[in-house]
């Protein structure tokens, strides 16, 4: 089925820091990068060197998965912020230390 003269446009992801993320970012599309530190059924816990979240997915990945996630941010229950994953990138083959030089040199 077609759909003549109807056009969809999602908002692009955000990068954030997960450390960086907080409760005025319920509902804004972001995407953030990680270690996969936790799995408790459909729900997984994010690290990387600025904090943690939660992070609500499909099908978890593996513990210790360096992962993307593009997602919503959302509140959990106890009103911490947590990602509803779009979907989750395995991205073990980026090589990290190249990748933290580059946001560096983004930063500055």
């Amino acid at each position: 089925m077609a759909l003549s003269g109807t056009s969809f446009v999602r908002e692009a992801a955000v990068f954030k820091e997960i450390g960086a993320i907080t409760g005025e970012d319920v509902g804004r599309r972001v995407r953030i990068m990680g270690f996969v530190v936790d799995v408790h059924n459909e729900l997984i816990v994010l690290s990387d060197d600025t904090g943690r979240i939660m992070v609500s997915v499909e099908a978890p990945p593996k513990l210790q998965a360096f992962v993307r996630v593009f997602g919503t941010v959302a509140l959990s229950g106890e009103g911490q912020p947590l990602i509803r994953a779009d979907f989750v990138q395995d991205i073990a083959a980026l090589d990290k230390q190249l990748y933290k030089r580059a946001i560096r040199l983004f930063k500055t």
